[in-house]
């Protein structure tokens, strides 16, 4: 029961935007007070997949750090509240690096040819009025 009531409670101290991120992307996490007013100062670090503990840095004056994973897998942002010995544990999905150049390959003649079309559709019209 004290489990599952500190889970309820704890998740609603850090917010991470996005929860799913890409590899060498802005994660930025959140982090409120029980009041909901963001806490600044406070000292956050992150678990890789690895396990490994990656200090991140303490919050801004609105709250918020940035982080920017090197590695694709589930990944935990974790904050120590003064006076307490439990963290605050947020976890969140980082994906591999996407390549957008097979996009640009296609989309682009594509859209070239669509505008040469439409260019000759519209001299096509004003030749015939």
């Amino acid at each position: 029961m004290v489990g599952l009531l500190s889970c309820a409670v704890v998740a609603q101290h850090i917010d991470v935007s996005p929860w799913v991120g890409e590899v060498r992307s802005d994660i930025v996490a959140t982090v409120w007070s029980g009041q909901s007013k963001p806490v600044a100062g406070i000292m956050v670090t992150v678990r890789t997949p690895a396990g490994a503990d990656v200090e991140v840095g303490p919050t801004g004056p609105d709250g918020t750090v940035r982080y920017q994973p090197q590695v694709a897998g589930a990944h935990q942002f974790r904050v120590h509240p003064a006076g307490r010995d439990e963290a605050w544990v947020t976890p969140f999905e980082v994906r591999p690096e996407r390549s957008r150049w097979l996009w640009a390959l296609v989309c682009v003649p594509l859209g070239a040819a669509l505008a040469w079309l439409n260019l000759r559709r519209l001299r096509r019209d004003v030749a015939a009025s």
